[in-house]
């Protein structure tokens, strides 16, 4: 892989990494009803598209 490649997939991770941790992008790893790989709304661990799309149980603590 190119060093262009591997530079623009870092970027790619870290950007998607920042919509994560800000809230813009909904997906399991930043709801409060996931703890220790398990959605504990359904009692279950969530398959992999579920992870990275969230679902309409998504919940993030108002921060204030």
């Amino acid at each position: 892989m190119s060093s262009t490649r591997t530079k623009e997939r870092e970027n790619a991770l870290l950007f998607q990494k920042r919509m994560l941790d800000n809230g813009t992008w909904q997906s399991c790893l930043n709801c409060d009803w996931f703890k220790e790989g398990r959605c504990e709304y359904w009692e279950a661990s969530p398959p992999a598209e579920t992870l990275v799309h969230g679902c309409d149980q998504w919940l993030q603590e108002i921060p204030f």
